[in-house]
């Protein structure tokens, strides 16, 4: 008797992906493309959004510069920098170790919990006061950011082909380049809400990126649905049929029979093949390359602009410019690619 096609997903989870290398495709070039569209409009607007929360959060101290942090802070430029490569530091400690949980528990879960945590810190960093304060504050909001890009883009890798993934990536990044740009403005407006209720402008920056952000972790956690296989979230939101989602996983499972196992944890030998592996170090040399400077013209770039002569708040708006340019180069690259 023929098996259904559950069953073959049942046994092909229990070791053997025979069945696999054989899956009919018994749809439509409409009815995937259509299927395609609706996975997009389902998974991709969470991502994108919580990578321009984790950009607002990330970068919004360099507008706060802006509006007289240090000085109500209480630290120096010095401080302020050492407080800065805190936070690089938390990233590095736990980007591993971040996706290692990300495997156990699964990105519906755990990217959701970690935009909560980091939009938390973000709140509460606006009434740190002293040097000791600031440096926690950067360490921690580090440590909870930590693996969240990879995460994203390991689950854009489970429920997309191998040839559509080059797109969602860039459509990913769309959410750090627009924060970029929009943070500058966002900033611009907020700042001049220094003095209510007795706060800073940089304050209310902090208050309101972070609340945002929260609340991004939440929808996240209410709508992200928990995979291909099982397309429904934690609280059993769901917008694929039961067609839908036999299409969606066959279409997956045709193109890489592998990721039917979804295993619970990365085993020794596949980390020591990546540390070892010696195509990686030109990527890691350029990453480094692109980012050093980048990061910190991140912080610096309102103050810059500030120092040429323009009023403090408008250096805020001024900065956006170039990342609007990203937006458009970053979408051109993905869509090439």
């Amino acid at each position: 008797m023929e098996k259904n096609f559950d069953e073959t997903v049942i046994g092909s989870q229990d070791g053997s992906s025979s069945d696999l290398e054989h899956i009919e495709v018994d749809w439509t070039e409409e009815e995937e493309a259509k299927l395609i569209r609706k996975v997009d409009f389902t998974i991709m607007p969470l991502l994108v959004l919580g990578f321009f929360a984790l950009q607002l959060d990330r970068g919004n101290i360099g507008n706060a510069l802006t509006d007289f942090f240090m000085a109500d802070v209480g630290i120096t430029q010095s401080q302020f920098n050492v407080g800065q490569q805190l936070l690089s530091a938390g990233i590095v400690l736990l980007e591993i170790p971040s996706n290692f949980i990300l495997y156990r528990v699964g990105p519906a879960k755990w990217i959701g919990s970690q935009i909560i945590a980091w939009g938390l810190v973000a709140t509460f960093q606006a009434f740190q006061k002293g040097l000791g304060a600031f440096l926690s504050t950067r360490l921690l909001l580090g440590l909870c950011e930590a693996g969240f890009i990879p995460a994203g883009l390991y689950t854009i890798t489970r429920w997309y082909k191998r040839d559509e993934t080059s797109k969602r990536f860039s459509i990913y990044f769309l959410g750090n380049m627009i924060a970029s740009g929009a943070s500058g403005l966002i900033a611009y407006g907020i700042l001049h809400m220094r003095g209510v209720g007795g706060l800073g402008g940089w304050q209310w920056l902090f208050i309101l990126e972070g609340i945002f952000t929260i609340l991004v972790g939440i929808l996240f956690i209410l709508f992200f649905p928990d995979s291909p296989f099982n397309p429904v979230s934690l609280f059993k939101f769901g917008v694929f049929t039961e067609r839908e989602r036999e299409i969606l996983t066959k279409r997956i499972l045709k193109d890489d029979p592998s990721k039917i196992h979804a295993k619970p944890n990365v085993t020794k030998e596949e980390f020591r093949n990546v540390m070892t592996n010696w195509r990686l170090i030109p990527h890691v040399l350029l990453t480094i390359s692109a980012l050093a400077p980048a990061t910190t013209m991140g912080s610096y770039s309102p103050s810059l602009v500030k120092s040429f002569g323009y009023e403090r708040l408008k250096s805020n708006a001024l900065v956006s410019i170039g990342s609007w340019a990203l937006v458009v180069t970053n979408l051109l690259w993905g869509y090439l690619g």
